[in-house]
This record gives structure tokens, sequence and C-alpha cells, in this order.
């Protein structure tokens, strides 16, 4: 072969070696960022997973499973990337709005105690009305009290008049008999 050849296919030979070297240098680097990269994919996969968890755990704290199941669920779909359920009906009368499980037992203690309020106010209208009656009664049996008291007065001064006329007239028949006596 001729020396010019062989030289040419030593520089070709040595410009391939240097090809794959700075291809196996660029594939040594592309792996290393891979691995980088899956590490990090792995890392944010994590955290995701632990948000997801705390996200549902907030979800949960907030919406009352026993009358809002289906908004819970949905919101579980569209955490998890599912198909979104958008045709829910939802059982509570607040519809989407979070209401927890305390707070609606305090919503129906609150309507039964203004219920009892209710009555209360009316009892107490009722009994109001039964003192005023009352009170009434009580003037009239007052009045009753005093025309009797008066009337028993007025008795009592006649009987007191007839008593002393009784007396008088008992006197000057005692005198008289005395009188008689003495003569």
């Amino acid at each position: 072969m001729s020396s010019a050849l062989i030289e040419s296919v030593a520089v070709f030979s040595n410009d391939i070696k240097r090809t794959f070297k700075s291809q196996n240098s660029t594939i040594e680097l592309q792996n290393r960022k891979i691995q980088e990269l899956s590490g990090q994919v792995q890392i944010l996969t994590d955290c995701l997973e632990r948000l997801q968890s705390v996200v549902k755990q907030v979800i949960g704290g907030i919406f009352n499973s026993n009358t809002q199941r289906e908004i819970i669920d949905l919101h579980f779909d569209i955490i998890e990337n599912r198909e979104e359920n958008t045709d829910f009906v939802c059982g509570s009368e607040w519809g989407s709005y979070p209401t927890t499980r305390q707070g609606d037992e305090l919503e129906v203690m609150m309507e039964k105690m203004k219920e009892e309020h209710e009555k209360m106010k009316e009892e107490h209208e009722k009994m109001k009305e039964e003192h005023e009656k009352m009170k009434e009664e009580h003037e009239k049996m007052k009045m009753q009290h005093k025309e009797k008291t008066n009337e028993l007065l007025a008795r009592i001064e006649i009987l007191e008049v007839q008593n002393i006329e009784r007396d008088e007239y008992m006197m000057k028949d005692l005198i008289q008999k005395m009188k008689k006596l003495q003569i």
C-alpha cells in the first residue's frame, strides 16, 4: 500500500477513535444526567405522593364524609388524575361547600336550640298572660276583701252600738230596780 493511503487510513482511524471517545464521553455524560434526573424525578414523585396524602387528609377533614362523600371522591379523583365525575349529586344542603361532621352536628343542635327557644318564648308569653289574669283576679279579690272588711266593720259598729244600747237599757233597768228596792 502506498504510504499516503496508510497515512490516510491512520488519520481516518484516529478520527474514528476520537469520535468514539467523544461519543463515549457524551454517552457517559448523558447517562450521569439521566441518573441525576431519575433521582430528581423520584424525589419529586415521593414529594407529590406525600402532598397528595396530606391534601387527602385535609379534604377528608374539611368535608363531612357522611353527607359529602361525593365531593370528597371528586376531589380525590382530581388529585389522582383520574377521570373527573362531574355528574355527582351531593347529599349536603351546602352542596360542594365544605362542612365538617362537627359543624353539621352543631348546626343540628343549634336548630334544636332555636326551636326550644321559640317554644320557651311562646310559653313565656302564655305565662305573662296568665300572670296578668292572676293580677286582675288578685285585684278583684282585694276589692272583695275590702268590701267584706268594710261590711264586717259596719256590722261590728252596729253590734257595738246595739251592745251599748242594750247595756244602757240594762243599766237603766238595774237603776230602776235598785231605786225600787231603796224605797
